[in-house]
């Protein structure tokens, strides 16, 4: 028999998305044995009748608190008698592997954190895509080098959500303060994959200016970490054509001035810490 598993699925007026999630998580070769909670943070009332067409829970929260109060309430709302809870996003699909490989990862760690895939909206990434996927969601090097995992993949055995939840105050960097502060093996497991859509260019400036927010609260993770470079490069360019996109000079150049110019903020954010220096 397969072992029960918890899914929690926070979810904030996504309304087109959160329905290819959850007919992903349906599909799953645990069928039967998957509990899906998901949270619907503001209790939008289009995504909560998205959430209700599927074999779900569906928590609503009536006011804005955040993915990690929403995480919480879902926790909360989980039967007991768990293997393992497992974590993704309202516009993430997971792929058939999702549960088995992060259940085969658990038997030898607390938490583990899964593969990313980006995926793009046409054949030919946006500049604005193309430099989310190539700047974010690094699952591997977040496991190894930072000490956490993304909350869009990362699952942990049911003793961990048993003794801890996710800091309800923090709208940023919630998951790096959860991993860090359970303590633990944690691993990475690249067949445990989702895809994830790459951010448009509205999402992006936003997913920044929250990433350069939060940087405050995370001083020990940009202590001794290396400063985005002052100069501007054309490294995602490059990328973009070693990948085999036509990409000719005019994204290019868009590519190369968007990636800079976030990079700046972040730069900027991680100098006004205290010590900290060129």
């Amino acid at each position: 028999m397969k072992d029960p598993v918890g899914v929690v699925v926070p979810a904030y007026r996504e309304r087109e998305d959160l329905a290819p999630t959850l007919r992903a998580l349906a599909a799953l070769d645990h069928a039967g044995t998957v509990h899906v909670v998901v949270a619907v943070d503001g209790a939008d009332p289009t995504t909560l009748a998205v959430a209700r067409r599927y074999d779900v829970t569906v928590v609503p929260l009536p006011e804005n608190r955040g993915s990690y109060a929403a995480r919480n309430a879902a926790l909360d709302a989980l039967p007991s008698g768990l293997a393992a809870v497992l974590f993704t996003d309202a516009d993430c699909v997971v792929t058939p592997t999702w549960v088995s490989g992060h259940l085969r990862a658990l038997e030898h760690a607390e938490l583990s954190g899964g593969g990313v895939e980006f995926t793009f909206r046409s054949a030919r990434p946006t500049p604005a895509e193309w430099v989310d996927a190539c700047r974010h969601l690094k699952q591997e090097a977040y496991v190894n080098r930072d000490g956490y995992a993304a909350t869009c993949n990362l699952a942990v055995r049911a003793s961990v959500v048993a003794a801890h939840r996710f800091d309800a105050s923090l709208r940023t960097g919630g998951d790096a303060e959860f991993c860090r502060r359970v303590g633990g093996r944690l691993v990475y497991t690249p067949d445990a994959v989702i895809q994830h859509p790459a951010r448009d260019l509205r999402e992006l400036r936003t997913k920044v200016t929250r990433l350069a927010g939060g940087v405050p609260g995370q001083a020990e993770r940009w202590r001794d970490r290396p400063l985005p470079p002052r100069r501007l490069t054309r490294g995602i360019w490059r990328r973009a054509l070693a990948a085999g996109y036509a990409v000719g000079p005019v994204w290019g150049v868009c590519a190369c001035l968007l990636d800079w110019a976030l990079s700046q903020q972040v730069r900027r954010a991680v100098l006004r810490l205290p010590g900290r220096t060129a």
